[in-house]
């Protein structure tokens, strides 16, 4: 008994209904409890087959008590996704990852770091980020390479940078990690020079705070003890293997986001009615690590914020739109994370050409794992084969009946229930109110 009241006080029952076609059908509300389907959906159609107003707009308009966060790379779902939900009483926030000067919230990735393993992961997405097959057959560098990082990051983030505890401050330190000689940065008060001191002080920050710092942590003394203890020349190429990274991914722009200090807060996300809309680049690679960390960050702490609850929930149902999913912002470790969102309430929904453009991204394993745990698939037509090829087996019809799909048909397929083909639906043409109605 007691367990029932925990839970009616410690979340609400918000369900919202999402139109995936115009035949009424295909309208499924958000109660996964009701519905025994989770709230993933994988909608796949080539360029201009219609997944922004058929799908993502829709979704957003019929969003009316849950919380939303959209990753999109048009202007044109910002300004639509921010008029419709300021319409609906919600509180909006902004992320502006492509022009990060503009963004009226800042992100600072290290803030979200509360553990020693929180680092560690954030080290590691960096480092995939640059990533060559090279690295694959020699992993010593890139290993190398994150620990060093994992270390450094991990020694600001715990207070002792007398500087400050964030990213764009750790980047001022890390801009100093280069491999020297122990002796280069040794001075002995009373023989050295004020002079020679300030000198060194000033050309090696990193390296004095690390002789400092680094014994009074197991893990810290180390991963730095190795690395200053190096061959010179191997020591240089893991400093240049550390570099690589942070200078792709945090570039100027990147930076300026960085010091914004009104900074977003994923607990935002255990208020009603609250939408974050994250705008993004599907062309400027030196943005997707970046926007890799995020999606990373977020649902990792949309975990832990339920988890902190007593029931085990988020208070309220968050649905992440992810518009054009496959395109380069990879997710770390998505394939395990999209198997346990529904117990948590979370739902996504990824917008996708094509499977093979899903498996190029993933790998071929992980992208059936990320497609098996989407209880909603809608197929919108496109050229790609294999997964026309994949449609042709679900609805057992031939291939070319498949690939010559009208245009504004197409296919929904949802676990326990018949596929259904219908027109891809349409705000303009619909009048009706998607939650007054009922799967």
């Amino acid at each position: 008994m007691r367990r029932k009241i925990i839970e009616k006080q410690e979340y609400k029952e918000a369900f919202d209904w999402y139109p995936m076609g115009r035949d009424s059908r295909t309208w499924y509300s958000t109660d996964s409890r009701a519905t025994g389907c989770n709230n993933s959906y994988l909608i796949v159609g080539g360029s201009g087959s219609g997944k922004t107003e058929s799908i993502a707009k829709p979704m957003i308009h019929g969003t009316n008590n849950g919380n939303l966060v959209v990753v999109c790379t048009k202007k044109e779902i910002i300004h639509y996704a921010m008029n419709d939900l300021k319409e609906k009483g919600y509180r909006t926030m902004l992320l502006n990852f492509v022009e990060p000067e503009k963004s009226p919230l800042g992100y600072d990735p290290l803030c979200y770091c509360q553990k020693s393993t929180d680092v560690h992961d954030l080290a590691q997405t960096l480092m995939r980020a640059t990533n060559h097959k090279e690295d694959e057959k020699e992993p010593f560098w890139s290993n190398s390479a994150e620990n060093l990082l994992a270390t450094i990051m991990d020694v600001v983030r715990s207070g002792s940078y007398e500087k400050g505890i964030s990213m764009d401050k750790a980047l001022d330190l890390l801009d100093y990690l280069f491999y020297t000689h122990k002796r280069d940065w040794e001075f002995t008060e009373g023989l050295d020079t004020d002079e020679e001191i300030a000198e060194i002080k000033k050309r090696y920050p990193l390296h004095l705070l690390m002789e400092k710092t680094a014994p009074k942590k197991r893990q810290w003394n180390i991963v730095w003890e190795t690395f200053i203890n190096l061959p010179e020349q191997t020591g240089a190429c893991v400093a240049a293997s550390s570099q690589e990274p942070l200078n792709k991914v945090f570039t100027e722009e990147i930076r300026t986001l960085l010091r914004n200090e009104n900074r977003f807060n994923f607990s935002e996300l255990l208020q009603p009615k609250t939408a974050v809309i994250v705008y993004v680049s599907p062309v400027n690679r030196a943005s997707h690590a970046f926007v890799s960390i995020f999606y990373q960050q977020l649902f990792k702490n949309l975990f832990e914020l339920a988890e902190k609850r007593e029931s085990g929930k988020l208070p309220y149902p968050v649905q992440v739109i992810c518009d054009d999913f496959a395109t380069g912002c990879k997710v770390p470790d998505f394939q395990e994370l999209i198997s346990i969102f529904r117990e948590k309430r979370i739902g996504v929904t990824l917008l996708i050409q094509s499977e093979s453009q899903l498996e190029s991204m993933y790998e071929a394993k992980n992208a059936i794992t990320i497609i098996n745990n989407c209880d909603t698939y809608v197929y919108l037509g496109g050229m790609d084969l294999k997964t026309g090829e994949n449609i042709s087996k679900r609805l057992n019809i031939p291939l070319h009946e498949v690939l010559n799909m009208p245009i504004g048909k197409e296919y929904v397929f949802r676990r326990g229930q018949e596929p259904i083909k219908t027109e891809r639906y349409s705000l303009q043409g619909m009048n009706e109110k998607t939650n007054n109605h009922y799967m």
